[in-house]
């Protein structure tokens, strides 16, 4: 089973520096301000995705208004991996060539920039300009380009290509900057676009990251310990803000005790001291997994914020909300003692290589006598198993997202991005991994038993496992495939883009397609002769195409049916509708869950549906329960009904009517299971297993 992705905020990125009256801070001053802040992956972008030829004066605005979309990053269609999905116009066929994309930073000193690194995630071609001018392009031919323009061809393997862009940095000024990109295709028939940009701003060379992995008590922190705060937000904090100007220092690092080793400001005036320091300190993990353990002793007066990569992972002695530069701790003496943490869960936020870890240490008020900080962080990553005839053991990294899940009669297995695979036997703890096919997004797996399982993904790959080998099956079909289900090892169906359904008889793949503007998104089967499909289609809004939207669909093929029929059909304009998930008991027990339409909602809302013997009906749930969740996935086992959501929580619906489960902090995107053992997977690696009475983390 699995499932599709959600929205999140746009950031206007700011930078602030201020400056404190002590010595010490007057002439680090004199040292030119280069905290610059960039865009980061996976951000915020306005999107015009209609097919109008927009010229050139939109790479010089601001958008918000008539026609402007906004989403995050990936942006795209025709891949599981895009967090916002857009439009490709009325024609699978004949698609929009030209997709325009445009978010800002705000600088305070563009002159410290002195080189410009941006990355992007592309396909087929793309142009890139900064305030108007063109600073880069990619797979697209010389010369003058218009909305007809059709790129070189580029497949972006869910990779991030570098760019030097540093001799545009010129074109950077004081105040709000655009950044304005536009993608194209290779051909109007092409399957998929994606888009994400990263644009990087150094000033002068930072120091060279540890290459520690462990990080000892009393070792080197850089430190800012003037008044104002070091940047706009928690900018800081993130792994691309330039610290070079700050001081460095061996923890203990504060005032007012003994035992300090590295003397800090507390600014000019004893009786109204900084309210809040801030360290960063760099460490280096080879290949973490989301098995890594994080063991933490933190010495801290009077309490703290830690981030892992410009993520939140521990909040100590501190209130809720933001915390700024003038935010006060809740009180806490650290006594010269070290406190042990357990941060394993934040593993999921590790990277390959250099990570930071950043604190920001509030003082409970400005008169207090005495800050002090040191940090140490033992990194465990525990050895890895494989799964018999599938390649090395190879666990997927902390930040790619598993999108299927099959529980068998004697293992659990996932499937995910950069093709990763997992699998957990009965009895073991452990979950053991391959990654056959690295850079392909697999979407499903299903098996009639743990020696016949399938799993299908991205470019029509489809990969069977016997129990003791791997192999790749070919279907007939380069489309991207979302879902697999069989009723024994001789009857399967697989279903994808471009209302693509192939069905295998146990000798022969045969093509049982739907329409070509169809997405099929799952699929179920009371038997080998009556299967359902859902998934969604376009819904061309009559006589405004800024208002078109799609439609969610299910069909039904049966015994002594004339091919596929159409079970339901629902239309949301100017959003969007489909059908995520679909599971039953039988011909009349069947759920369908995704993001429909309520009969007067302004807006797609996550709801489920039931067919029983009577047809097809909506189900009537708590409206803080469905909201704008935006359903998933569904399980059915008799009267039990599990249902996931790309926000991070799950409904239950028993003999007790619908309840929501806890938030789990992660975006949900497949559910399976049988009675005693039901399984979710989601975004950053999460799985979790219900024992009966909630959700326990297994992953």
């Amino acid at each position: 089973m699995r499932s599709v992705a959600a929205l999140a905020p746009m950031l206007v990125l700011a930078v602030g520096c201020g400056l404190e009256a002590a010595t010490r801070d007057v002439e680090r001053a004199t040292t030119p301000t280069v905290g610059l802040d960039g865009v980061p992956r996976r951000s915020g972008w306005w999107y015009r995705d209609d097919g109008a030829d927009l010229g050139t004066a939109w790479r010089t605005q601001v958008y918000g208004g008539d026609g402007w979309d906004f989403g995050q990053g990936p942006l795209g269609y025709g891949e599981s991996y895009h967090t916002t999905t857009i439009s490709y116009g009325p024609s699978a066929t004949s698609k929009y060539v030209t997709t325009y994309f445009v978010t800002t930073i705000y600088l305070d000193n563009p002159s410290a920039a002195t080189s410009m690194i941006g990355e992007a995630m592309y396909d087929d071609g793309f142009v890139a300009y900064l305030n108007g001018i063109e600073i880069g392009r990619a797979s697209m031919p010389a010369g003058a380009i218009t909305a007809s323009t059709l790129a070189i061809g580029h497949e972006t393997g869910n990779a991030y290509e570098t760019f030097d862009w540093s001799a545009h940095t010129d074109a950077l000024v004081a105040g709000i900057n655009v950044i304005a990109v536009e993608v194209h295709q290779a051909s109007r028939s092409s399957s998929d676009l994606t888009f994400d940009l990263a644009l990087h701003l150094l000033g002068h060379e930072p120091p060279p990251p540890s290459d520690e992995q462990d990080i000892a008590r009393g070792s080197e922190w850089r430190y800012w310990d003037r008044r104002d705060a070091p940047s706009t937000y928690d900018f800081w904090a993130l792994p691309e803000y330039n610290d070079a100007v700050w001081a460095s220092g061996a923890g203990p690092l504060g005032y007012g005790e003994s035992y300090v080793a590295t003397p800090i400001s507390y600014g000019a005036d004893p009786g109204d001291k900084t309210i809040t320091a801030y360290f960063r300190r760099w460490f280096t993990v080879a290949a973490p997994t989301i098995d890594t353990r994080l063991l933490a002793e933190v010495m801290y007066d009077d309490g703290v914020v830690v981030h892992l990569n410009g993520h939140e992972i521990a909040r100590l002695h501190m209130p809720p909300g933001f915390a700024d530069h003038t935010t006060r701790s809740t009180g806490h003496e650290t006594g010269n003692e070290y406190e042990v943490y357990d941060w394993s869960e934040a593993s999921q936020w590790l990277v390959p290589g250099p990570n930071l870890l950043a604190v920001d240490v509030h003082q409970v008020s400005p008169t207090s006598s005495d800050l002090v900080f040191d940090l140490a962080l033992r990194i465990e990553v525990p050895a890895t198993c494989a799964i018999p005839g599938c390649g090395p053991a190879t666990p997927p990294p902390p930040a790619a997202d598993l999108n299927g899940v099959w529980v068998g009669p004697t293992a659990v297995w996932a499937v995910g991005d950069d093709g990763a695979i997992g699998r957990r036997t009965d009895g073991d703890d452990r979950w053991c991994w391959c990654a056959p096919d690295p850079g392909v997004s697999l979407d499903a797996v299903w098996g009639s038993g743990d020696d016949d399982v399938w799993i299908v993904g991205d470019r029509g790959r489809v990969l069977h496992h016997d129990g003791a080998s791997l192999a790749a099956v070919d279907v007939g079909t380069t489309a991207a495939l979302h879902d697999v289900w069989g009723d024994g090892a001789g009857d399967l169906v697989v279903v994808g883009d471009g209302g693509t359904v192939r069905r295998f008889d146990g000798a022969t793949w045969i093509a049982d397609d739907l329409g070509a503007d169809q997405t099929l998104l799952c699929v179920w089967g009371a038997s080998a002769d009556d299967v359902w499909v859902g998934g969604t289609e376009p819904a061309p809004y009559p006589g405004n195409p800024y208002y078109d939207g799609s439609s969610a669909i299910l069909y039904r093929r049966s015994a002594g049916g004339a091919g596929w029929s159409l079970e339901g059909k629902w239309t949301m304009y100017y959003g969007g509708a489909d059908i995520g998930g679909i599971h039953g008991s039988g011909p009349d027990d069947v759920w369908a869950a995704g993001t429909l339409h309520p009969a007067g909602a302004a807006s797609a809302h996550s709801q489920a549906v039931h067919r029983d013997a009577t047809g097809w009906s909506r189900v009537d749930q708590p409206g803080d329960i469905y909201g704008n969740h935006y359903y998933s996935d569904v399980l059915a086992l008799g009267a039990d009904v599990w249902i996931t959501a790309r926000w991070g929580t799950t409904v239950h619906r028993d003999a007790a009517g619908w309840s929501q489960g806890d938030a789990v902090s992660a975006q949900m995107n497949a559910i399976d299971g049988r009675a005693g053992a039901i399984w979710a997977v989601g975004s950053q690696n999460r799985i979790i297993r219900w024992d009966g009475a909630r959700w326990v983390r297994s992953r």
